[in-house]
């Protein structure tokens, strides 16, 4: 739950080894955005994503995305 270096001690007898083990700061974000639409306009995902990065703070695409959910654009309504 916190980053930094911790060293971890393994014992065997007289016998020692240390290890370290580097927890780092998770830096993943997404943002998205609502839309509005009238009844026969075209939609794809990418309209409502703002930003993602991945845990190390690469800026991710909406390929490489998992997106759920469907447009119907022919029937108004609100869709998630």
């Amino acid at each position: 739950s916190k980053a930094g270096v911790y060293e971890i001690i393994y014992k065997n007898g007289n016998l020692s080894e240390t290890a370290k083990v580097t927890v780092k700061e998770n830096k993943a974000t997404l943002k998205a955005k609502d839309s509005t639409l009238y009844v026969g306009d075209k939609w794809v995902s990418e309209d409502n994503f703002v930003s993602a990065t991945d845990k190390d703070g690469n800026k991710l695409t909406v390929v490489d995305l998992e997106v759920e959910g469907t447009v119907d654009t022919s029937t108004a309504g609100v869709y998630e």
